[in-house]
């Protein structure tokens, strides 16, 4: 795994919506009692995907909705531009992965019934892109 990582280049990495590094779960330790059924989740989509209807007026979704339109549609408060912000200068993030925060944010508010952005998607979203590999490229985990 640790091979192929290393083989993935930024610029190639940058272009990944999602990044999640996943640990090995016991099946034992597995409990099904906090999963959400599929007919709740579908019900979460249809409603997310309304939400982004109404907002760009047309069936247009959030992972492709323009960069301008989705700035002028979902405007950040002054914290959270900050916030995302200090984690871009500290990952060293593009404009581009910046963006798809910002979309995957919106998504995760969508779907949680939210009109704005709110601060834990945001962090959700942050999390999602900060993986084994990118904390092994500034130092943060050591090489096994």
């Amino acid at each position: 795994m640790l091979a192929y990582n290393n083989r993935v280049s930024g610029p190639i990495e940058d272009r990944i919506d999602i990044l999640l590094t996943l640990d090995t779960v016991s099946f034992d330790n597995e409990s099904t009692n906090h999963n959400e059924n599929s007919f709740d989740i579908r019900n979460r989509v249809v409603e997310a995907r309304e939400r982004q209807y109404t907002r760009f007026g047309s069936e247009i979704y959030n992972a492709i909705v323009s960069n301008k339109l989705l700035s002028q549609c979902c405007q950040l408060k002054e914290e959270q531009q900050k916030m995302i912000q200090q984690w871009a200068s500290k990952y060293h993030w593009s404009t581009r992965v910046q963006m798809k925060i910002l979309r995957l944010a919106r998504t995760i508010s969508d779907l949680s019934g939210h009109e704005a952005i709110t601060n834990e998607s945001i962090w959700e979203a942050v999390t999602m892109r900060r993986t084994n590999s990118t904390k092994r490229k500034k130092g943060i985990v050591g090489d096994h």
